[in-house]
């Protein structure tokens, strides 16, 4: 299936999670939020949201600075 993360078309098996999604892009998932189809989704949640064809997943990085 096709899921398009930050703008970039990706083609994932059928049955993947959002958890396993955003480790595929950045395996070390610490200081990430990720918005499913314009929505975030709580980490808590990642594990049980499964993704469908041509969802679109915004993966955003916590930044340190002033």
């Amino acid at each position: 299936m096709k899921i398009l993360i930050n703008n970039q078309e990706r083609i994932f098996e059928d049955g993947i999670t959002l958890e396993e999604a955003v480790k595929a892009v950045k395996p070390n998932a610490k200081g990430l939020a990720a918005a499913l189809n314009n929505r975030v989704v709580k980490r808590a949640d990642w594990s049980k949201t499964f993704l469908h064809d041509n969802d679109n997943i915004l993966i955003i990085s916590a930044v340190c600075g002033g």
